[in-house]
C-alpha cells in the first residue's frame, strides 16, 4: 500500500509541475526562466523524495510549499493556488500541521493573486480539507505511531541490555585470563612480562612507595595503582590512547591488584620488570 501511495504521489506532483512547465512557456522571459529553474529544482526533489523517500523527513512533507508557493505567485495566475491541494489533501491524515499550512497559504496566495475576491476560494479549500480528512484513519495512525514509538524504545532498551550482558561477559573473561596468567606464572617477574605481553604495553615498573590512589599521568603516559601497604605499580603504554581506554585501565589495575600475592618477592627498593 506504500508503495502505491508513494507512486500516486509521484504522478500527482508530475502533473502539478508540467501545468507550471505549460504556464512557464507562456511568460516572459525572466519569468520563464525563474519558473523552469524552480521547477527543475523541484522535479529533483520529487525524484530523490521518491527514491530515497526514508531520507527526506520534514523537508520531504515541506518540499511541495516550499517550491509550489514561489511557482505560484510568479505565474500571476489565480487558479494555480488549487496546486496547493496536493499537499492539503495528502497530508491531512498524517500530518495535519503541513495540511492546515497549505490551506492557509492557498487562501493567502489567492489573496495576493485576486485581492479580496479570493476569498470566495476559501469555502471550497476547507471543504476540500474537511472532505479528505477521515478521523477513524487518524486515529488508526496515532496508535501505530504509538505502537512503533514503544517497539522503538523497548528495542532501544534490550540493546543496551545486551551491550551490558557483553561487557560483563568480557570482563569475566579478561579476569579469567588474568588469573590464568597468575596461576601459570613462575614468580612475579613472569607474571608481570606475561601482562605485558597480553595488553601490549611499554614497560612495567614497580616501586616502593604507596601512591594514594590510581593516577593518570599523561605526560609520562603511565598509570599507577598502589599495591600492599607499601608498593606502585607503574604501567607504561605505547600510545595517549591507551589512557582513554577505560577497559584496559580497570584489568590494569585488575592485574596490580593480583600483585598483592607476590608482594612479599620484592625485596628492593625499586624493581625494574618487563621493560
Amino acid at each position: 500500500m506504500l508503495k502505491e501511495r508513494r507512486l500516486i504521489l509521484l504522478v500527482v506532483r508530475l502533473l502539478i509541475l508540467s501545468y507550471f512547465t505549460v504556464i512557464a512557456l507562456q511568460k516572459n522571459i525572466h519569468t520563464k526562466a525563474a519558473l523552469l529553474v524552480i521547477g527543475s529544482l523541484y522535479l529533483s526533489g520529487i525524484l530523490y523524495s521518491h527514491l530515497r523517500f526514508w531520507k527526506t523527513g520534514v523537508l520531504g512533507r515541506y518540499m511541495d510549499l516550499i517550491f509550489l508557493i514561489p511557482m505560484i505567485y510568479l505565474s500571476k495566475e489565480p487558479i494555480s493556488v488549487v496546486s496547493l491541494l496536493l499537499p492539503m489533501v495528502h497530508y491531512v491524515n498524517r500530518y495535519v500541521g503541513v495540511s492546515l499550512l497549505a490551506l492557509w497559504s492557498a487562501a493567502v496566495m489567492a489573496v495576493i493573486l485576486s485581492g479580496v475576491k479570493g476569498l470566495e476560494i476559501l469555502p471550497l479549500l476547507l471543504g476540500a480539507f474537511l472532505s479528505a480528512y477521515a478521523p477513524d484513519l487518524v486515529e488508526s495512525i496515532r496508535k501505530e505511531r504509538s505502537y512503533f514509538v514503544r517497539l522503538r524504545k523497548g528495542f532501544a532498551h534490550l540493546t543496551k541490555e545486551l551491550s551490558s550482558l557483553d561487557e560483563e561477559r568480557r570482563r569475566r573473561k579478561t579476569l579469567e585470563d588474568l588469573f590464568e596468567l597468575f596461576t601459570k606464572s613462575d614468580g612475579v617477574g613472569d607474571y608481570i612480562r606475561s601482562v605485558k605481553e597480553t595488553f601490549s604495553l611499554k614497560g612495567i615498573r614497580v616501586v616502593r612507595g604507596r601512591t594514594p590512589s590510581v593516577e593518570v599521568d599523561t605526560a609520562n603516559l603511565s598509570f599507577s595503582v598502589p599495591v600492599g601497604d607499601q608498593h606502585t605499580v607503574i604501567f607504561y603504554m605505547n600510545h595517549p590512547a591507551q589512557l582513554r581506554d577505560r577497559w584496559l585501565l580497570e584489568n590494569l589495575e585488575r592485574a596490580a591488584r593480583l600483585l598483592n600475592l607476590y608482594i612479599k618477592d620484592i625485596h628492593e627498593g625499586i624493581v625494574h620488570l618487563a621493560v
